[in-house]
C-alpha cells in the first residue's frame, strides 16, 4: 500500500437482493484525480460510499493506506442548523481536536480566501443551494484530508463556482487523492488523471 491510497479486492454489493456492484478490483494511486464516470443509477454513489467506508461490502475486501484520513463531499449538502462559521468551527474542533480560537482563525482565513466572509454569520440552511454546497465543500477541505471523496460536487453550482471547485480539486490533487464521481463526461475527461467507467455493475478503465 506504499503507493496506493486504497484498493478493492473482488468487492460486490447488493441491496435487498439486487446486485449493484459485482467483483470490483481496483488500485488507486496516492495522488491525483481518479474519476468514476457513469450514467444515473449505475451505482456510482454506492461505490464511493464503499470506498470511503460509509457502506460495508457484502463480499470482498477494501484496503487503505496507513495514513488514511478521508473527507466526503455529498451531492446534497448535509449541514448543521447553525451559522456558516459554526459549521466550519464544529468540524475542525471535533476532527482535528483544535481549540476554538485556533479553529476560528483557520475558518476566517478560509472564508476570506473564497470571498464568503459576508455569509459567515448566516444560518447555513437559509442559504441558496449553491451556497450550501460551497460551504459543504469548504467544510470537507478544512480538515485537511489526504483522500477526498466527491459525489458530483459541482452538480448544483453555477459556472463560476463550478470552475472554482474544479480548480480547488486540481490543486488539492497535487499532494493528495481526489476520487470524483460524476455523470458529466466533459468534466470527466477534463479532470481525470485516472478515468474509470462504471457500467453493468463493473468498473472499466478508460
Amino acid at each position: 500500500m506504499v503507493n496506493t491510497s486504497l484498493s478493492f479486492e473482488d468487492v460486490s454489493f447488493a441491496y435487498k437482493k439486487k446486485i449493484i456492484l459485482h467483483n470490483i478490483n481496483i488500485k488507486l494511486s496516492k495522488k491525483g484525480i481518479s474519476v468514476i464516470y457513469g450514467e444515473n443509477g449505475a451505482g456510482k454513489t454506492t461505490l464511493l460510499r464503499l470506498m470511503s467506508g460509509i457502506l460495508q461490502t457484502n463480499k470482498g475486501y477494501v484496503y487503505y493506506c496507513n495514513d488514511f484520513k478521508p473527507s466526503f463531499i455529498f451531492q446534497k449538502p448535509i449541514l448543521l442548523r447553525r451559522t456558516v462559521e459554526d459549521n466550519l468551527l464544529h468540524i475542525l474542533m471535533i476532527n482535528n481536536n483544535m481549540s476554538k480560537s485556533d479553529a476560528l482563525s483557520q475558518v476566517r482565513d478560509l472564508l476570506s480566501k473564497y470571498d464568503l466572509v459576508d455569509i459567515s454569520k448566516e444560518f447555513a440552511f437559509k442559504l441558496s443551494g449553491g451556497q450550501q454546497q460551497m460551504v459543504s465543500i469548504l467544510r470537507s477541505l478544512i480538515v485537511k484530508p489526504n483522500i477526498l471523496f466527491c459525489d458530483e460536487p459541482t452538480s448544483n453550482l453555477d459556472k463560476k463556482n463550478r470552475l472554482l471547485v474544479e480548480e480547488i480539486l486540481r490543486e488539492k490533487s497535487k499532494t493528495n487523492k481526489i476520487i470524483l464521481v460524476t455523470q458529466d463526461e466533459t468534466q470527466s475527461r477534463k479532470m481525470a488523471d485516472e478515468f474509470y467507467h462504471l457500467e453493468d455493475m463493473k468498473l472499466k478503465i478508460k
